[in-house]
């Protein structure tokens, strides 16, 4: 056997890649928007070992006056990183 048909797939990188999210709308009382995407990465880094990359936004706001406020408005950017050992 030749050392090329010996390289087996323990060489290989693998890769994964997830992208999503929702949208919701609650018009009951008020005009509410709720919007979240999100992408995630998750990769082989060999021995084991797999680092993952998630990215999240989260968006709430209010199209018309509710009570005694202003109609509100929130949103975040969230980053997450993460490495995980299989055993």
């Amino acid at each position: 056997m030749s050392r090329s048909e010996g390289a087996g797939r323990e060489d290989q990188k693998n890769m994964e890649a997830t992208l999503g999210g929702g949208f919701a709308r609650d018009v009951v009382v008020a005009v509410k928007d709720y919007y979240q995407p999100l992408a995630n990465v998750a990769f082989d880094i060999g021995h084991n070992l797999t680092a993952k990359v998630g990215w999240d936004y989260y968006q709430y706001g209010e199209g018309s006056f509710v009570g005694p406020t202003d109609p509100r408005y929130f949103h975040a950017n969230n980053a997450t990183f993460s490495l995980r050992w299989a055993f």
